[in-house]
């Protein structure tokens, strides 16, 4: 009889516990970040705007005071940013969806080589907001850099006897 009380105590302590680490999550912030970019860019290249961006905060607290980065992924370990911006703060089911209003700049790096790349946006890329799910932060596509094309302006040709 004791086993089955200890048995029954412990499953019910389980089961509070279980409800009250889901209420705590339901509770903090979730952001997620939704992302479309052009598929080829060259060299040097502000893709500020061609890109669209979105995060949201699909949790019920609010997220203050995080950086979202776009960054080039050339391989598993090297990254070349390619923007930040900042969002003072974000409320629960409320969404940016501008680059300019996250005063996010993004331009292709001029240093890299031409390739195929895959490019990310990162909502909380700092890790400052506590979140329920800290997994849905990133995503990531691939493009390709083309080499910079540069035009230089020549001045028309003036005839000899038009100068004076």
């Amino acid at each position: 009889m004791k086993k089955f009380l200890f048995f029954v105590a412990l499953l019910m302590s389980f089961s509070w516990a279980s409800r009250s680490f889901g209420q705590a999550t339901a509770n903090l912030a979730d952001l997620t970040v939704s992302f479309k970019e052009p598929t080829t860019a060259a060299q040097g290249e502000d893709i500020t705007d061609k890109v669209k961006i979105s995060v949201k905060n699909r949790g019920g607290l609010v997220a203050r005071n995080f950086h979202v980065d776009i960054i080039l992924k050339e391989s598993a370990t090297i990254e070349h940013m390619c923007g930040r911006g900042f969002i003072a703060s974000l409320r629960p089911g409320q969404s940016i969806s501008s680059a300019r209003a996250m005063a996010l700049p993004v331009s292709i790096p001029g240093g890299i080589r031409p390739g195929n790349y895959q490019i990310c946006a990162i909502a909380d890329s700092t890790a400052v907001v506590t979140e329920s799910n800290e997994t849905n932060n990133r995503v990531c596509h691939r493009i390709t850099i083309t080499q910079r094309v540069l035009k230089i302006d020549v001045p028309p040709k003036i005839p000899v006897d038009q100068l004076k």
